[in-house]
């Protein structure tokens, strides 16, 4: 998610409470891929639940920053949008290179 973050960082996310806005920060898993994926919210779509007037189901359209394009490519075949199930958390803040250590740490285990 460069340049908001390097390849390293540590990201410290918050579980989801509060709606998802435009803008935020969300890490999200794709099925078939074993890595979640970091990128921001650039679109949300909202649909009224059958049978509702006031229920919604919110999901979201997600680009990264460093990207020329929406992220339609990194998700599964005939999907549009992200739901909020496949939403990990959201990034609230982050420390610079600290998840580098974790990767360069000898393995202690016997």
């Amino acid at each position: 998610m460069e340049p908001a973050f390097q390849r390293g960082d540590l990201l410290l996310l918050s579980t989801i409470k509060t709606p998802i806005e435009v803008g935020d920060i969300t890490v999200f898993n794709i099925d078939g891929r074993p890595v979640p994926i970091v990128h921001r919210v650039l679109q949300i779509h909202t649909k009224l639940i059958s049978g509702s007037t006031t229920t919604s189901k919110q999901s979201f359209l997600t680009k990264g920053d460093h990207n020329t394009d929406d992220d339609r490519v990194l998700y599964n075949r005939n999907q549009l949008w992200v739901t909020k199930k496949e939403v990990v958390g959201r990034v609230w803040a982050y420390i610079p290179t600290l998840g580098l250590s974790r990767s360069s740490c000898p393995n202690i285990h016997s």
